[in-house]
Protein backbone atom coordinates (compact mmCIF):
# COMPACT_ATOMS: atom_id res chain seq x y z
CA UNK A 1 0.00 0.00 0.00
CA UNK A 2 0.87 3.39 -0.57
CA UNK A 3 0.43 5.18 2.61
CA UNK A 4 2.69 2.36 4.17
CA UNK A 5 5.74 3.11 1.73
CA UNK A 6 5.32 6.92 2.57
CA UNK A 7 5.30 6.29 6.28
CA UNK A 8 8.39 4.26 5.92
CA UNK A 9 9.94 7.45 3.95
CA UNK A 10 10.16 5.21 0.49
CA UNK A 11 9.54 7.15 -2.69
CA UNK A 12 5.68 7.16 -4.23
CA UNK A 13 5.25 8.42 -7.60
CA UNK A 14 2.06 10.02 -8.72
CA UNK A 15 0.59 11.25 -12.43
CA UNK A 16 -2.06 14.00 -12.03
CA UNK A 17 -3.45 14.36 -15.07
CA UNK A 18 -6.46 17.42 -16.13
CA UNK A 19 -8.99 15.46 -18.22
CA UNK A 20 -11.66 18.00 -18.45
CA UNK A 21 -10.61 20.17 -21.45
CA UNK A 22 -10.34 16.29 -23.68
CA UNK A 23 -13.86 15.76 -22.64
CA UNK A 24 -15.08 18.76 -23.57
CA UNK A 25 -14.67 18.21 -27.50
CA UNK A 26 -16.36 14.74 -27.38
CA UNK A 27 -19.46 14.11 -27.88
CA UNK A 28 -20.41 12.59 -24.07
CA UNK A 29 -22.61 9.50 -25.59
CA UNK A 30 -20.78 8.58 -28.05
CA UNK A 31 -18.00 8.49 -26.36
CA UNK A 32 -19.14 5.87 -23.52
CA UNK A 33 -21.05 3.76 -26.59
CA UNK A 34 -17.19 3.15 -28.26
CA UNK A 35 -16.14 2.57 -24.68
CA UNK A 36 -18.59 -0.37 -24.40
CA UNK A 37 -18.02 -1.44 -28.05
CA UNK A 38 -14.71 -1.74 -27.52
CA UNK A 39 -15.01 -3.70 -24.23
CA UNK A 40 -13.10 -1.46 -21.99
CA UNK A 41 -13.56 -2.67 -18.25
CA UNK A 42 -16.32 -2.13 -16.55
CA UNK A 43 -14.90 -0.15 -13.73
CA UNK A 44 -12.54 2.27 -16.04
CA UNK A 45 -16.06 3.17 -18.46
CA UNK A 46 -18.05 3.57 -15.09
CA UNK A 47 -15.14 6.05 -13.86
CA UNK A 48 -15.55 7.84 -17.15
CA UNK A 49 -18.75 8.50 -16.84
CA UNK A 50 -18.30 9.83 -13.62
CA UNK A 51 -15.95 12.37 -14.69
CA UNK A 52 -18.95 13.71 -17.62
CA UNK A 53 -21.78 13.53 -14.64
CA UNK A 54 -22.47 17.50 -14.40
CA UNK A 55 -19.84 18.60 -17.23
CA UNK A 56 -21.56 20.92 -20.31
CA UNK A 57 -20.44 21.30 -23.56
CA UNK A 58 -20.84 24.62 -25.61
CA UNK A 59 -20.59 25.30 -29.70
CA UNK A 60 -18.90 28.22 -30.82
CA UNK A 61 -19.39 29.29 -34.78
CA UNK A 62 -19.85 32.47 -36.45
CA UNK A 63 -20.25 34.47 -33.35
CA UNK A 64 -22.87 31.77 -32.34
CA UNK A 65 -22.71 29.82 -28.95
CA UNK A 66 -25.13 26.95 -28.59
CA UNK A 67 -25.89 26.13 -25.18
Amino acid sequence: MDSQKIDKGREVDAIFIDLSKAFNEVDHMKLLYKLDKIGINRQVRNWVQSLLVGCSQTVVGDGFESS
